[in-house]
């Protein structure tokens, strides 16, 4: 069978990227070739950014469902997130909170006394096949979470996947959770929604 690669293509995603990367890893360049502490750069639509990696900590394992071996700063946030975006994207501004203008869901609604969890997509996100990233390819990470648990790095028991009772796509771009028990609505967004990462469904 032939590979295919799969790749998200959002909307607006390389332009606040490459500015978080200019900005992170990039200062204004004096003649001498030495970085300024002070920026000039300008938002520009395309290019390219160059930074630089760790000493000896290049990125090697590109699949979210990450091992604890692999489970490191050079993987997740230089690597995988620009391949396959979360669920939920975090950094708005200066602020380390999510952004859901860039994130793939809009924010969850909490019933039943925060033991329900109703997540409803963006339906903008295509995958690089054409296909919608929606409901079902959330389904898809939390059934490979729940069967490969113990394999991920992100894994501690009693936390999640192990907090959530069940999951279903009840419609093409809306998936309902439920919970073992109540949480703290904020907490379980920011600590344990943010850990999905909808796959393509092709890969099922």
């Amino acid at each position: 069978m032939k590979r295919r690669n799969f790749a998200l293509r959002p909307r607006s995603y390389v332009v606040p990227l490459t500015t978080a990367l200019v900005l992170a890893a990039c200062g204004s360049t004096t003649p001498s070739g030495s970085t300024s502490p002070t920026s000039t750069n300008t938002k520009v639509q395309g290019g390219t950014v160059n930074f630089a990696e760790g000493p000896g900590a290049a990125p090697n394992y590109i699949f979210p469902l990450t091992p604890g071996t692999a489970f490191s700063t050079s993987n997740l946030s230089f690597f995988q997130v620009l391949m396959y975006r979360p669920l939920y994207w975090f950094g708005n501004g200066t602020k380390a909170e999510i952004n859901y203008s860039l994130s793939l869901a809009k924010p969850p609604i909490f019933s039943d006394n925060n033991t329900t969890v109703t997540v409803n997509m963006n339906t903008n996100y295509k995958w690089s096949n054409g296909e919608p990233v929606d409901a079902q390819d959330v389904v898809f990470w939390m059934n490979l979470i729940k069967a490969n648990k113990n394999s991920w790095g992100g894994y501690v028991p009693g936390a999640f996947p192990d907090n959530v009772v069940s999951y279903k796509a009840t419609s093409k771009y809306q998936v309902v959770v439920t919970l073992n028990q109540s949480y703290n609505s904020t907490w379980f967004t920011y600590n344990e929604l943010s850990q999905m990462t909808p796959l393509p469904l092709a890969w099922d």
